[in-house]
């Protein structure tokens, strides 16, 4: 009695594993392709000494698409953008899924260049790159922000920015904000006072800044950060 039980477990776990393992071979892995690009936010300001970043979004037909990696080919006075999606090969739903992606050009020597989508040619906007002005990489020392919120009323537009300044000298000169285009910069300059007492620890920040609301749209909140990264968002304006 007991040789049989042992006969049917092996053959149950045999049968458990040979159904398991042909749902295994009938997986298919994603494939990657290149989908295309319906808008790209360009902030403006950068100098050839910047890491030069921006944002693109797009959409897919159908929910069987995730956003995959971005690709940048940089020809002379040219930059061309590849947006990557990873296709799965089950059930979809049909409907529009929205993307955005941060695309990290690199720096890149001044001048004015085209920004076209790699995948169809189609001119998203140009970028001005200037010819830095010292050695230093910003203009300003900024304030090290890690996240951006946005909330709007009738007339005003508040930014609340937050981050950790790493000691106590730290403190804020001014916040500036401009809106070019679709996009709304947020410069949030800081000073660094070298005094005796100064002691490394972590000190957490939070600011909100008032603007007056700017039209009806889609913008790319771009702040100015102390690690040269940008913090993004995206933004409807009703």
């Amino acid at each position: 009695m007991e040789e049989k039980m042992k006969t049917a477990q092996k053959g149950w776990f045999l049968g458990v594993f040979l159904i398991f393992g042909s749902w295994g071979a009938f997986a298919q892995q994603p494939t990657t392709v290149d989908v295309p690009i319906r808008k790209a936010y360009l902030p403006k300001g950068f100098d050839n000494n910047d890491n030069v970043q921006l944002i693109v979004e797009g959409e897919f037909r159908n929910s069987c698409y995730k956003v995959g990696a971005t690709r940048v080919e940089v020809e002379p006075g040219v930059i061309k953008i590849f947006q990557s999606a990873y296709h799965y090969h089950g059930t979809c739903l049909h409907l529009m899924v929205y993307y955005n992606s941060l695309v990290n050009v690199g720096i890149l020597k001044a001048g004015t260049y085209l920004i076209k989508d790699g995948s169809n040619g189609e001119v998203l906007g140009t970028l001005p790159v200037k010819v830095a002005q010292s050695a230093n990489a910003d203009d300003y020392l900024y304030a090290p922000v890690h996240e951006a919120r946005m909330a709007s009323g009738p007339t005003t537009l508040d930014i609340q920015i937050s981050g950790m300044f790493t000691d106590n000298c730290f403190q804020f000169k001014e916040i500036k904000t401009q809106v070019e285009g679709d996009v709304i910069d947020v410069l949030p300059v800081v000073i660094h006072e070298n005094r005796p007492h100064c002691h490394g620890e972590f000190f957490p920040f939070k600011k909100v800044i008032r603007m007056e609301k700017p039209p009806t749209g889609r913008y790319l909140v771009h702040v100015r950060s102390l690690e040269g990264l940008m913090v993004g968002r995206l933004y409807s304006i009703d």
